[in-house]
């Protein structure tokens, strides 16, 4: 997938997820007693975990503060830089333009591998300092999803080559190499029409859920 459709995606995704926390935490008061008990599973309880975890400025019903605000500007910023970072090892991407002098292999090599970002969020995980880092992960991840489907496919544990996951490693006509999977889902090839028409039907389709749960929110 191409770079700015792979920033679009996430930031639809983002903003879906970023609806939900809203929806969830409305009307929500600083030490105000729940008439019901809310089950562990549900985002009312998620999301004060999920900031506890990553060391947000930020508690249920807390008033919004400065520093939540450049708090959530660093996440979407690294969130939005992890929708492109995979693609380093391209040197005709958006980043891999500035890091063409690291040899890192294949394209679709080290950074779209499980392996690699595996080791990166048990890193994130055991050091807090390093927590706000979990959203360049998650841009990442789904960077390496939306990248399965593709023409090319995707080895998740490379550079192991196990059963049906197997990969090979092709030469493009610029010269440079990529790892090719053969099996797997064929959706779309990247550049296409069809690789367009999915991109704009991830969007409007996020567009529509991200309003469906802000409308009770604003409209209240």
């Amino acid at each position: 997938m191409l770079g700015h459709n792979h920033v679009m995606v996430n930031a639809t995704l983002g903003a879906v997820v970023g609806a939900a926390v809203i929806a969830s935490q409305a009307g929500v008061q600083a030490g105000a007693e729940v008439a019901e008990p809310v089950p562990w599973f549900s985002l009312s309880n998620l999301v004060p975990t999920a900031a506890i975890w990553l060391q947000a400025p930020w508690s249920p019903g807390a008033p919004i503060t400065w520093q939540l605000l450049l708090w959530l500007a660093g996440a979407v910023a690294l969130y939005l830089v992890g929708s492109l970072v995979p693609d380093i090892d391209n040197p005709k991407s958006k980043l891999g333009r500035y890091f063409a002098w690291l040899p890192m292999g294949p394209h679709r090599g080290l950074t779209h591998s499980l392996l690699t970002w595996g080791f990166i969020s048990a890193l994130v995980a055991v050091t807090p300092q390093f927590r706000l880092g979990a959203f360049l992960v998650a841009g990442a991840l789904l960077h390496v999803l939306a990248d399965a489907p593709s023409w090319a496919g995707w080895a998740p544990l490379w550079p192991l080559n196990l059963g049906r996951t197997k990969w090979r490693v092709t030469s493009l006509a610029d010269g440079s190499t990529m790892v090719v999977q053969d099996s797997g889902p064929r959706l779309y090839q990247v550049g296409s029409l069809v690789e367009t028409m999915l991109v704009i039907t991830v969007t409007l389709t996020g567009v529509l859920i991200a309003v469906a749960l802000l409308w009770p929110v604003v409209t209240a």
